[in-house]
């Protein structure tokens, strides 16, 4: 009699270990197709019929406002994807196909910073959803996007100009850094290698330095290395802002050799 209690405690407690491991499973497992889609917040006052489209309108908009098409040359869309967590907070946030250095970084930086979107469901439950996203870029024809609540970010040391003049100074000043403390690498001399390197780096909220990288392989010969150690040894920039708040932006930075 009490070998059978026994075995009767042991089948309940492996079926009660085994009930958990199937919850945990469950709360851990990514959808891909779900009953009820995640969506961009903001919509959650319509009726259901009429969420999808507000908040693909909503999403549209955020992706637009916070692209500064001016600062970059690819036109594409860059494909993002991405987790949609049960209280609807965005994590792994990977690339799933780029069209350039500088603009694949802002992709991901942009979705990165996304608010909380409304979570997916199943069986009336919120579960953990991927989804994807594609973000354009449509090339900086040469000719200022205007946008009154944007700020780009400034070499600094031009702290008693405004406007235009700031603007201007900010630009002289960048360009007589270079000159000062760019190393014309001995070995591309001998070889007589000259051209541009494009720098693409991130300027943060605070103004910091990081993210650097070569576009397109540059020259070689110790200029890609004089490049990036010139950009990595600059002072904060004065940020970006959006709205008067700092932000973070990618930047490119052609560095001539000649």
């Amino acid at each position: 009699m009490k070998t059978l209690k026994h075995l009767l405690t042991l089948v309940l407690l492996l079926s009660s270990y085994t009930l958990v491991a199937q919850n945990t499973l469950e709360d851990d497992k990514i959808f891909m197709v779900v009953e009820d889609a995640p969506m961009f917040s903001g919509c959650e006052s319509l009726e259901k019929s009429e969420r999808k489209a507000c908040a693909d309108k909503k999403l549209f908009k955020y992706l637009n406002d916070n692209i500064q098409q001016q600062h970059f040359s690819n036109r594409g869309r860059v494909i993002v994807k991405f987790i949609v967590e049960k209280d609807g907070s965005i994590t792994n946030v990977n690339l799933v196909r780029g069209i350039g250095i500088v603009e694949d970084q802002y992709a991901l930086e942009v979705i990165k910073n996304m608010p909380n979107w409304i979570p997916g469901r199943q069986r009336g439950r919120p579960v953990r959803v991927q989804f994807t996203v594609p973000v354009a870029f449509h090339g900086y024809d040469g000719e200022k996007i205007p946008n009154k609540n944007r700020e780009d970010p400034l070499f600094p040391g031009c702290d008693q100009k405004e406007g235009d003049d700031l603007k201007k100074c900010s630009k002289s000043k960048l360009t007589k850094y270079i000159r000062k403390n760019l190393e014309y690498p001995e070995e591309a001399q001998l070889y007589g290698i000259k051209g541009t390197v494009i720098v693409t780096f991130k300027i943060s909220s605070d103004g910091s330095i990081s993210d650097t990288a070569i576009k397109n392989n540059g020259l070689g010969y110790g200029c890609n290395e004089a490049a990036l150690d010139l950009v990595l040894f600059m002072p904060n920039w004065i940020p970006a802002k959006q709205d008067g708040k700092p932000i973070s932006v990618y930047y490119e930075l052609p560095v001539e050799f000649n």
